[in-house]
């Protein structure tokens, strides 16, 4: 059963090389004085930074950051201040094993600096994101997202997320939903 599991992880990892070949690059947007944009090669220690400063129990290997290297391109949002040209926001995607089967892609994480949020750039990622992956083949977005998390959950429902499946975490102590956005006739 161990080669099983094996097998799958090596299918996600072509799986995100492939999307870094060939899908189309994510597209430049605005939302005030924030830019929205792919990630690039130079923004990889400032994306780890960040990703920990809002995620500190959060986890991001060095196999993902080297694969980011190559998939980062088409999978990161970043949003980043033009003014002051720090990192103020990031939406992360890859593939899971369901997404794979249901031709969708995960959100891993959003996340937007204190100073920041508030200002409906989470909302404009994941709009994004919708864009960018309906234009590449996708039929929808899937997420996790703890019931704790109202800003987030706002945010996700008010974009067309469904409720799939929820799950209580025992260990935790709370419920996550696993979410869906179709993106088949989407904004």
């Amino acid at each position: 059963m161990a080669n099983t599991g094996v097998f799958v992880r090596l299918r996600l990892v072509l799986q995100e090389l492939c999307v870094g070949l060939a899908y189309r690059p994510i597209p430049r947007s605005a939302k005030g004085e924030v830019v929205l944009r792919a990630f690039r090669l130079r923004d990889a220690a400032s994306v780890r930074q960040l990703f920990f400063g809002l995620n500190p129990q959060g986890s991001f290997s060095v196999l993902k950051l080297m694969l980011g290297l190559v998939a980062f391109r088409k999978l990161l949002i970043i949003a980043e201040d033009v003014r002051t040209r720090q990192l103020v926001g990031l939406d992360l995607f890859y593939f899971n094993d369901r997404d794979l089967r249901e031709r969708t892609v995960h959100e891993g994480f959003i996340g937007v600096v204190p100073a920041y949020q508030g200002r409906g750039l989470a909302t404009a990622m994941r709009e994004l994101a919708k864009l960018h992956f309906r234009s590449n083949g996708l039929s929808g977005i899937s997420t996790r997202i703890t019931q704790d998390n109202v800003a987030s959950l706002q945010s996700a429902l008010k974009l067309g997320f469904e409720v799939v499946d929820g799950v209580f975490d025992a260990s935790a102590g709370y419920e996550k939903y696993y979410l869906v956005c179709p993106l088949e006739g989407s904004k």
